[in-house]
């Protein structure tokens, strides 16, 4: 029995339901999908491949390739209707299915997975799509011929690497359009065939600190972080030079930027580009940085910024680079881990302006931190009426 809707059948169908089967049924079913439901039903656990109301049977005898499933309507061999939908996942569904291959549950919004509805998955599939189906985290998964994962269009915020399971055959991961904020170098160890990782459309991302990173996307790719608010870019291998000013160029306005630059002169260039309407909050490190041209700042706007020079190899920081700033009205400035900078008025010699005042064009600075290791100096000035002084 084959039951195809995905070539060329139109939308509209859905599974009421799928049992597990009793001992020996099923065992031939290679793909079943059960696409973009509108109403409600159970994965429960009695019978995989039997839906509810007969809509469609698949027994021990018949060889199910497909089973799909789209809006409102269950197309198979006899195209009957249902108005149920895919919402919950019981105990071990596919387990009496040894010989499945695709599994494509995709736009079905269950909202009751059980923790074993994967247990005794098939020790041979290939391809699983879990893509808008409701998840906020990974599902236990084991399989080592698994080769393609659609998690996209979730609301998965993290993936542990403790939480896991190993994915030795694994190919390519699609992760777009979930929470995801940041991409442990762990995981990686337990996915070591990975070629073609796909995190587009999430709102807040970290890359940093992967050893086996070997590439980066090309600039122009990085257009497809539409929805980005939140991006960490810093402490690659030193084989990757990101393209950090071609990059940015292609991002939407961001709320927080953490970068690294590798020049000997941190002169701003990187942040010509960027839309800087939102940033609220820049941090720049650097291993190489040993000055910070006086126009480097120039470029910041915004009401309120905090910045961030972290793990340079600064001796003195240029007074000037803050008296050019122009468009932020109160600036929080942290020095951290900048272990060769010595201690330094920012207000330079008061000639023209005075406390809080940074400069002519009225940026006040709001707050400095130095912070080297586990020694911190935080002050505030006393000058300032409107913030306590306090040290740390």
């Amino acid at each position: 029995m084959i039951c195809q809707v995905c070539d060329g059948v139109a939308d509209g169908g859905c599974v009421s339901g799928i049992e597990r089967a009793t001992e020996g049924t099923g065992a031939k079913a290679e793909s079943i999908k059960a696409i973009g439901n509108s109403n409600r039903s159970t994965l429960t656990d009695r019978d995989p491949l039997r839906v509810k109301q007969n809509i469609i049977t698949c027994r021990a005898k018949d060889e199910t390739k497909h089973f799909c499933c789209k809006s409102s309507t269950i197309y198979s061999k006899t195209s009957a209707p249902s108005d149920r939908i895919l919402s919950t996942a019981h105990d071990e569904v596919f387990s009496l299915l040894p010989k499945l291959k695709h599994l494509d549950l995709s736009g079905n919004p269950v909202n009751s997975w059980s923790p074993h509805t994967f247990l005794g998955l098939s020790q041979i599939i290939t391809k699983i799509d879990l893509s808008n189906v409701g998840l906020f985290s990974l599902p236990r998964l084991r399989s080592s011929s698994l080769e393609y994962l659609n998690l996209s269009n979730n609301f998965i915020y993290e993936i542990d690497p403790k939480e896991i399971e190993i994915f030795p055959s694994l190919l390519s991961l699609d992760l777009s359009g979930n929470r995801i904020v940041e991409i442990n170098a762990q995981i990686f160890e337990k996915m070591p065939e990975l070629k073609v990782l796909n995190i587009s459309d999430n709102e807040s991302l970290k890359i940093a600190r992967l050893p086996q990173l070997v590439s980066l996307p090309s600039p122009n790719s990085w257009a497809n972080l539409k929805r980005l608010k939140e991006l960490e870019l810093h402490s690659l291998p030193p084989n990757i030079s990101p393209q950090i000013s071609k990059i940015l160029q292609f991002l939407p306005p961001l709320h927080s930027l953490h970068f690294e630059s590798r020049e000997a002169e941190f002169t701003g260039s990187e942040l010509e580009l960027l839309d800087l309407r939102l940033l609220r909050k820049l941090t720049i490190t650097g291993r190489s940085i040993r000055r910070i041209s006086p126009n480097a700042f120039n470029n910041l706007k915004g009401f309120r910024l905090e910045l961030t020079i972290e793990g340079t190899q600064l001796r003195e920081f240029p007074i000037q680079s803050l008296q050019n700033i122009k468009g932020i009205t109160f600036l929080r400035l942290n020095l951290v881990n900048n272990k060769q900078l010595n201690f330094f008025n920012p207000f330079g010699n008061f000639n023209k302006w005075s406390p809080p005042f940074l400069n002519g064009y009225g940026t006040i600075l709001e707050k400095l931190e130095i912070k080297v290791k586990s020694q911190k100096l935080k002050k505030k000035f006393l000058t300032l009426k409107h913030v306590k002084s306090d040290t740390n």
